[in-house]
């Protein structure tokens, strides 16, 4: 569990576990849980770390999509907007295109 995610330490890895599940099968989850679901890094350190051989990146990128309303639903945690996006898409495809790529695709 991440130590920087308000409450999660004091409740638990059962009950933060059992929140993202909620919000998994699409309930509200716990407020645990959401800031456990808020604070994933996707380092991945969480898949071999779980005790009950799960692959708990996935669960969480799942979780992730969900409480941030990707599936339609309104977000649940908050969805930091990165106006940079496109630019940084951009940037990185300049390192592996050729010239002429970027002239067709940028």
């Amino acid at each position: 569990m991440t130590r920087y995610a308000a409450g999660v330490e004091a409740a638990g890895p059962g009950v933060v576990a059992a929140g993202m599940r909620d919000v998994l099968r699409d309930g509200p989850g716990t407020p645990e849980a959401l800031a456990w679901i808020g604070a994933c890094t996707r380092s991945g350190v969480c898949t071999p770390a779980c005790p009950e051989g799960l692959d708990a990146a996935f669960m969480l990128r799942l979780a992730q999509w969900r409480a941030k309303g990707a599936l339609g639903e309104p977000p649940r945690i908050r969805v930091k907007e990165d106006t940079q996006y496109s630019p940084k898409v951009k940037a990185f495809a300049r390192l592996t295109l050729t010239e002429e790529e970027q002239a067709k695709w940028l």
